[in-house]
């Protein structure tokens, strides 16, 4: 994607601010264009099978919706997945996630060359969920004769969880269950989805959505509820012949509502907006604020329209809706929204600009 960068020094107005906090927890999620996908040996037709789940993976990582493999354009490129193969390799790993205990020997790890692809997205006009991606905390709690109780780290349940909320390029924090939590929050509570109670607890976290996995153990199928809160909010109740299908159909349908409202339209007309930026001081910082824009997968052009001593007055174009940036920005830790208290009022949504002095 082309992005280009303007500069022309005017002058603005000094404007008195006040930060806003901005603790919400957001990483650049790395391996989007991967997928390891499990094979029964090393034949062609076993490896064009995987390279073509492979791909399906990473759409979906990608859009941020199942949905969109049923785009006909994707159907079509899924029947030549090679076309857009980096490279693959074999590995063998024990697989930890699996209640039987059994491994599957042989994997195919499949990279795709990201420019082809982000090509096919923008002509077939399909939602594009940028890499900069919030934080869920994942909260699990399963019931039996004795009562609801939490499901610790290192139970299968919550290793099939990671691993769905993994596979689907979701970044996740896990609860540390210590007294802090304790004092704040019990399994009855979780279970009854208190979420009154549920924000207190997930606060220390500094997270904006968090996603509770409710199902009942025992044997035969598994019936529960999953429902994601905070800045996002869903909930549905679910069944599943087993334990693995549950957990993976739960995570699915709560990543889905959690990415809609990020996602942009790749190749849709952009828009502008302007953003006010202070602290500003010298070279240094003006080129880390550019790279940093720079990088966003929706902004395509940054203009630099006037500059008032350490505070730059900017015009910014994404691709899709502008009030998308924002959200972009609030993961941000070297970027603070910051709201007027007095003085001129700003033309653009103001931000601080933290250097490398750690100011």
């Amino acid at each position: 994607m082309e992005r280009t960068v303007v500069i022309r020094p005017l002058f603005i107005l000094i404007l008195v601010l006040t930060v806003v906090s901005a603790s919400a927890q957001a990483r650049v999620v790395a391996e989007l264009y991967s997928a390891r996908v499990p094979v029964s040996d090393r034949s062609e037709a076993a490896r064009l099978s995987a390279i073509r789940q492979g791909l399906a993976r990473v759409l979906v990582k990608l859009t941020g919706s199942r949905q969109a493999l049923s785009d006909p354009g994707l159907t079509a490129a899924l029947g030549n997945a090679a076309d857009y193969l980096r490279q693959y390799s074999y590995t063998s790993s024990e697989n930890i996630g699996s209640e039987s205990g059994t491994t599957a020997p042989l994997f195919l790890e499949a990279r795709f060359s990201p420019a082809p692809i982000e090509t096919l997205l923008r002509e077939l006009f399909l939602p594009v969920w940028p890499a900069d991606r919030p934080v869920v905390l994942l909260w699990l709690v399963t019931g039996d004769a004795a009562g609801p109780r939490f499901v610790e780290e290192d139970e299968a349940p919550a290793v099939l969880a990671r691993e769905a909320l993994e596979l689907r390029g979701v970044p996740y924090q896990m609860p540390l269950y210590d007294l802090t939590d304790a004092m704040a929050l019990n399994p009855p509570q979780v279970w009854a989805q208190d979420q009154v109670s549920l924000k207190m607890a997930s606060r220390r976290y500094g997270v904006d959505h968090w996603l509770v996995l409710q199902f009942d153990e025992g044997h035969g199928p598994v019936s529960g509820r999953w429902a994601l809160a905070g800045q996002r909010q869903a909930a549905d109740d679910l069944q599943q012949d087993d334990l693995e299908q549950w957990i993976s159909a739960a995570v699915d349908a709560a990543v889905d509502e959690l990415a809609r409202p990020m996602t942009f339209r790749a190749g849709q007309l952009g828009e502008s907006l302007r953003l006010v930026v202070d602290n500003v001081n010298n070279y240094a910082d003006l080129s880390g604020l550019l790279a940093l824009l720079s990088t966003l997968e929706i902004v395509t052009g940054t203009q630099i329209l006037e500059v008032d001593r350490d505070r730059l007055l900017l015009e910014v174009t994404v691709e899709g809706k502008a009030e998308r940036l924002a959200d972009v920005l609030a993961g941000q830790p070297r970027l603070t929204r910051v709201v007027s208290v007095g003085g001129e009022q700003s033309t653009g949504i103001a931000y601080r600009w933290h250097g490398g002095s750690g100011d």
